[in-house]
């Protein structure tokens, strides 16, 4: 439990510290993110996004790697693009989800025009269906919801 300051020998410090308190509990978890594209560049950029806001981040590029590194990374949340050289998006998110012993937040992330309609990613599992090109604040948005749905799990 966290208690917020009691008293200070400095003016106005108690208002100050209860300001500190609140920030920080505002502050978005940290969550264990796994991004899966074949496209290099873009999985690195979004590694380097997420790492820059303060999560951990992994990438792979295929679906198989993608497997192996979730046994070991035990991710949280995963960004994963749908048409992957090996497998598609949709099996590795039933894989992953049969996988997990914890709640898994599954975003599909894909560039396909048939990716425009959302009813089979749901169907696969997905919590979220977003298009590329993915934005900072698609991202976070990502991230603030897996936030949510996951605090509500026991």
């Amino acid at each position: 439990m966290v208690t917020g300051p009691r008293f200070t020998r400095w003016h106005d410090g108690e208002r100050l510290g209860w300001r500190v308190i609140a920030q920080l509990s505002l502050t978005p978890r940290k969550h264990r993110v796994l991004v899966v594209d074949d496209h290099r560049e873009t999985a690195e950029n979004v590694c380097t996004l997420l790492s820059t806001l303060g999560h951990d981040a992994v990438l792979a590029e295929n679906g198989t790697t993608a497997l192996a590194l979730a046994q070991q990374f035990d991710p949280d949340v995963a960004l994963l693009d749908i048409d992957l050289p090996d497998i598609s998006g949709y099996e590795l998110a039933r894989r992953l989800r049969s996988a997990q012993s914890h709640p898994l937040f599954l975003a599909a992330v894909t560039g396909w025009a048939q990716g425009r309609d959302s009813a089979p990613a749901l169907a696969a599992g997905f919590d979220r269906h977003v298009l590329k090109p993915t934005t900072a604040d698609m991202i976070r948005s990502i991230l603030e919801q897996a936030s949510q749905s996951t605090a509500l799990v026991p």
